[in-house]
């Protein structure tokens, strides 16, 4: 089973607010969240990292763009 972080551990790692994440969900920039319960969502761990992942790869592009 994969791990499941919370709506409030997601805003953690990734330092967006939650009016953001749904922003950012809607417009397709970040991964859409498991309807874990009636009124629960979760993001799997994996799908959050490998966004970081992207984020990262994007900013050292950038950075050696620029040398």
């Amino acid at each position: 089973m994969p791990q499941l972080l919370t709506q409030a551990e997601t805003c953690e790692i990734t330092r967006k607010s939650s009016s953001t994440l749904r922003r950012d969900i809607a417009a397709g920039k970040f991964p859409a969240p498991l309807k874990i319960g009636a009124r629960r969502i979760a993001w799997r761990a994996e799908d959050v990292q490998r966004w970081l992942d992207g984020l990262n790869a994007a900013a050292q592009q950038q950075q050696e763009g620029q040398q």
